[in-house]
């Protein structure tokens, strides 16, 4: 399934989301928008939010279940893989050819 996007419209709704968001408290801005924004909005008025109810339909059940606490430790172990992931010398280049093919 697909949605024609008008980029205008969308782009009010994003001025929309945004002026809902900035309205927030400031202790709740502080907590980042991760902890504020990670659903949309409730209200269906929301272009976002009737998309997000078309596309990604149990995130209203997600939303209200409680939050996984955060594991400090994994966390460290998933930087540490990242980390050596981009330090990695196999990384190659996407736009570098993986093999060097003669003509014909």
């Amino acid at each position: 399934m697909q949605t024609f996007v008008n980029g205008i419209d969308f782009k009010d709704d994003l001025k929309k989301l945004n002026a809902y968001y900035s309205a927030l408290p400031e202790d709740v801005l502080k907590t980042g928008l991760i902890n504020f924004a990670a659903f949309p909005p409730d209200d269906t008025e929301f272009f976002v939010t009737r998309m997000w109810d078309i596309y990604l339909t149990p995130w209203r059940k997600m939303k209200s279940q409680p939050k996984r606490e955060r594991d400090p430790e994994e966390e460290k172990r998933i930087l540490e893989e990242v980390r050596q992931l981009s330090e990695s010398p196999d990384l190659r280049s996407h736009d570098k050819p993986t093999s060097t093919r003669s003509p014909m």
